[in-house]
């Protein structure tokens, strides 16, 4: 529903209404689900939704997942 350029509005009621630390959690399990399912490029909303629900803790894992994707 959210592109990168053109956020749903409901993320932001979202975002207010769930405790940031959950919701960033929820968003990680997320990808991890993505990548365990061989990381689909169709289904790509599970890495960009990293950005619109993660926070700091995201950003330390996902360093070194960025990282060792290759080129």
């Amino acid at each position: 529903m959210s592109k990168p350029d053109d956020v749903y509005a409901g993320v932001r009621a979202v975002r207010d209404l769930c405790d940031p630390v959950s919701l960033a959690e929820f968003g990680w399990a997320l990808f991890r689900w993505w990548k365990l399912c061989g990381a689909p490029a169709k289904e790509n909303w599970a890495f960009t939704q990293l950005g619109l629900v993660g926070d700091g803790e995201t950003v330390r894992r996902l360093t070194p997942v960025i990282r060792a994707w290759p080129g």
